[in-house]
């Protein structure tokens, strides 16, 4: 099962690869500074726009996030992410 933490996280890991702040990737993806906010996390899941313009300006390709996507949800969560943002409902994906 898929979680909203989970896309959020594929968020952080790809800042953290390009070695920016989330403010720093938001503005690259031309996007609000506040758009990866923690604040926000709670709220609603990220959308794929949002993901789409994050790959293009990480130069990533949907299959490479798609990856680490897999991976990040076959790991377990780290408590420092989860004291941080507060995991959503769990959404079943349509078959």
């Amino acid at each position: 099962m898929y979680k909203g933490e989970t896309f959020w996280r594929s968020i952080d890991e790809i800042a953290l690869a390009k070695g920016i702040s989330l403010p720093r990737l938001a503005l690259a993806a031309n996007m609000d500074s506040s758009a990866f906010s923690l604040s926000r996390r709670d709220r609603h899941w990220i959308s794929l726009h949002s993901i789409a313009k994050v790959l293009d300006a990480a130069g990533m390709s949907i299959t490479e996030w798609a990856e680490l996507v897999e991976k990040l949800n076959g790991e377990p969560t780290h408590a420092a992410t989860d004291a941080s943002v507060p995991a959503g409902p769990e959404v079943p994906l349509l078959p």
